[in-house]
């Protein structure tokens, strides 16, 4: 067991310990009303996955599922990172009082992002009542497209393409970011360059 300095507490030996149906309750409500969008795909995905005979295919569509969870992300962490500070303390936003309210302008645009995705969501049964973007001519033409393709193209082939792709990108990526870091006149690579002097 570890030995902490003299005076030193750990957080789990200062926090209160709180436990009870009445909390896992709570937990579990708040994860059912922030799942209720991704949870549906997720158990369709999954039910797919595990109906499907080929063992590389139920991979594939697991990776994609959760490259289209994380990638977003990604992308979102990129952009910031890049950001300037002005435009970072413009995103930010800043706070605003109504009254004897204290509030944060992105607190109250999300809020109202919010509010009007529910009010989406209630009055049309879950956007099951939109409109379709695409008609199913389209539609039915595009996914019979997808289809002959992927019937003709092995699909261990398309992952090994992909993932050659993704370490192309990555390299490509790396190496760049190596010869801006460099200094003037000394390579990217690091190897040392020797001048010959004349006698």
């Amino acid at each position: 067991m570890a030995r902490l300095l003299p005076g030193v507490r750990t957080v789990q030996a200062t926090a209160p310990r709180r436990s009870g149906l009445l909390r896992s309750f709570l937990l579990g409500g708040v994860s059912g009303v922030a799942g209720f969008c991704s949870g549906p795909i997720l158990g369709a995905v999954l039910t797919m996955a595990a109906t499907e005979e080929s063992l590389m295919v139920a991979g594939t569509m697991l990776a994609v599922y959760g490259a289209g969870m994380v990638v977003p992300l990604l992308g979102l962490a990129a952009l910031w990172n890049r950001l300037g500070a002005t435009a970072r303390a413009r995103l930010r936003g800043r706070e605003v009082q109504v009254g004897r309210l204290r509030l944060h302008t992105t607190s109250v645009v999300t809020a109202m992002v919010l509010v009007a995705v529910g009010v989406v969501f209630v009055t049309t049964n879950g956007m099951a009542a939109l409109p379709e973007l695409l008609p199913p001519v389209v539609l039915g033409s595009l996914q019979t497209t997808v289809l002959s393709v992927s019937a003709a193209v092995p699909e261990p082939l398309l992952i090994v393409l992909a993932a050659l792709g993704v370490m192309g990108v990555w390299a490509w990526r790396r190496r760049s970011a190596a010869s801006a870091d460099a200094p003037a006149g000394v390579p990217a690579t690091g190897q040392d360059v020797t001048e010959e002097v004349a006698p």
